[in-house]
């Protein structure tokens, strides 16, 4: 079985919910950093890092790639798939 990710779960809410930058960069360095210091090597950051890399660059870009123009413009204009 496997278990819901609460942490990535808690990154997506900040890319998806409004509030400035400096907000959610601040909620990000409190959910990564807990009780230790902020480094690079740090594994929630790089969790959170390539999480939102992926959300933010790759998947539109694999949804584009999978596509043709006519059904992304249906999709947009229609809401639905042809």
């Amino acid at each position: 079985m496997r278990h819901l990710d609460t942490f990535l779960l808690q990154v997506a809410a900040l890319l998806i919910c409004r509030g400035s930058v400096y907000e959610k960069v601040t909620l990000l360095a409190d959910m990564v950093t807990s009780d230790k210091e902020m480094y690079c090597e740090n594994d929630k950051l790089i969790r959170a890092l390539k999480f939102m890399m992926y959300f933010a660059v790759i998947m539109p870009h694999k949804f584009m790639a999978s596509k043709s123009q006519n059904e992304l413009l249906a999709d947009i204009l229609f809401h639905e798939s042809q």
